[in-house]
């Protein structure tokens, strides 16, 4: 746990560090956010989302306990479907325990994504801090996470299908079928973080948010 909370301290203070530098360069056309005379940005959205990609982004996937830790939900979720339900046959019986598993899924994959709560509150003090500074605009940060999480579920998404699609033996063992229940995994489970995020930074405190 402390050395989790110190990596995760170190990555928030690596991009920081690096944003910083990027915004005390001189800068050239300084564009108005709104035209009431609002906050001003050095950079455009297009800028900002790519600092972001580079310095936030690439940054966190780099981290082993960030991947790890997202990847390991749908590995260990995968295998515990296939330990219990591996091998069914194509009978009732078969078809009861798939579709059982199939009302298991969005379950299984929503709720362990609240422990990463935690984890996106230090974030989000960090965002805080920066967009005070207006370092960037709220949209080019949601940008930013929302192609962080469209990664890390996708390959996720794909791990949890190799592993439980064919151990049941009930799927049909078609290409179509196949993308398609991968499609329904990512789905799921891109709402489920997504809505950690959300459930995040509309929360006044972790305890609420955890609720």
């Amino acid at each position: 746990g402390k050395n989790r909370s110190s990596a995760l301290e170190y990555v928030n203070e690596a991009y920081l560090d690096a944003f910083y530098q990027e915004w005390r360069a001189p800068k050239k056309n300084l564009k108005k956010a709104d035209g009431k005379g609002g906050k001003t940005y050095a950079n455009t959205v297009w800028r900002e989302i790519g600092v972001l990609l580079k310095f936030r982004t690439w940054t966190l996937m780099k981290d082993p306990n960030f991947v790890l830790s997202r990847l390991l939900i749908f590995v260990l979720q995968a295998l515990v479907f296939a330990t219990f339900w591996a091998n069914r046959e194509k009978n009732i019986s078969g078809l009861v325990d798939t579709i059982a598993v199939l009302f298991a899924m969005p379950i299984s994959l929503s709720l362990p994504f609240g422990l990463f709560i935690p984890e996106l509150f230090n974030q989000r003090a960090a965002f805080i801090r920066e967009q005070h500074e207006g370092c960037y605009r709220t949209f080019s940060y949601c940008v930013s996470v929302l192609v962080t999480e469209f990664s890390m579920v996708g390959v996720g998404s794909i791990l949890y299908t190799l592993i439980i699609y064919f151990a049941l033996g009930t799927f049909p063992m078609t290409v179509s079928s196949f993308f398609f229940f991968m499609l329904n995994t990512w789905v799921i489970a891109l709402n489920s973080v997504l809505f950690a995020n959300l459930a995040t930074n509309l929360s006044k405190s972790m305890e609420i948010a955890l609720l």
